[in-house]
């Protein structure tokens, strides 16, 4: 074997060992904080995403990011304080002026997230381990209605692509006593994909959700609670 490929298998053999005790390391930390990563899960399906791809020129790389574009301040400390947590790494934040930007490079939470899917616009689902749960599912609507949820007057409602996924939360929803209905427009440009709102109008449901969810988002929360009180 060539000098050049036994440096190589070193390096394999050096990151394998490195990679296994950050595996065990999360595995350790999301025992009894499930609510903490469905805190993650919920923001990263609503404004994030997790990616990983071929690095050019290293067939045998694999390059991952953890990317989440929180547009109000108010997101960036939940988001931060669960992720650290869980996969005791810390966010690099950025001030994009209209939103924020928390990138996170890591192969490994990159795994253990995508082993719920995909978190794409249109393939994210909620894990079971969470609607299973209450507290996991209340940190994740939170989290998901910090992100996608607009407070109005009479209203308060979250749109997506995703129809399945919206229909889920709908489920989660009825657990707390809270109904919602669910509207879909087809969008005017061609090849655009059908947009599904999930709306709760009753005052008493809004005002369930507010007890019950709330809201990171401070704007949203102040919003709400000036709605229903």
């Amino acid at each position: 074997m060539e000098i050049g490929e036994i440096n190589r298998v070193k390096a394999r053999t050096r990151w394998n060992l490195i990679h296994s005790c950050e595996e065990l390391l999360i595995q350790h930390n999301k025992k009894g904080k499930e609510h903490l990563k469905a805190r993650v899960h919920g923001y990263l399906c609503g404004d994030g995403s997790v990616s990983m791809r071929k690095e050019k020129g290293r067939p045998c790389s694999t390059h991952a990011d953890i990317r989440f574009y929180p547009d109000h301040k108010s997101l960036i400390q939940p988001f931060v304080e669960a992720f650290c947590r869980i996969y005791v790494k810390k966010p690099t934040i950025r001030d994009l002026g209209a939103y924020y930007s928390l990138t996170v490079t890591s192969m490994i939470v990159a795994r253990d997230l995508l082993a719920d899917g995909s978190m794409t616009s249109m393939g994210w689902r909620v894990p079971d381990w969470v609607i299973g749960s209450e507290r996991n599912s209340q940190e994740w609507l939170r989290a998901f209605f910090d992100c996608e949820a607009y407070v109005g007057k009479k209203d308060l409602r979250v749109q997506s692509v995703n129809l399945q996924g919206l229909r889920q939360i709908a489920c989660m929803l009825r657990r707390f006593g809270i109904t919602s209905r669910e509207y879909s427009y087809q969008r005017k440009q061609r090849g655009w994909n059908t947009n599904y709102h999930l709306v709760i109008a009753k005052h008493e449901d809004r005002k369930a959700f507010l007890n019950l969810i709330g809201f990171n988002h401070v704007g949203k929360l102040r919003k709400l609670f000036a709605e229903v009180t």
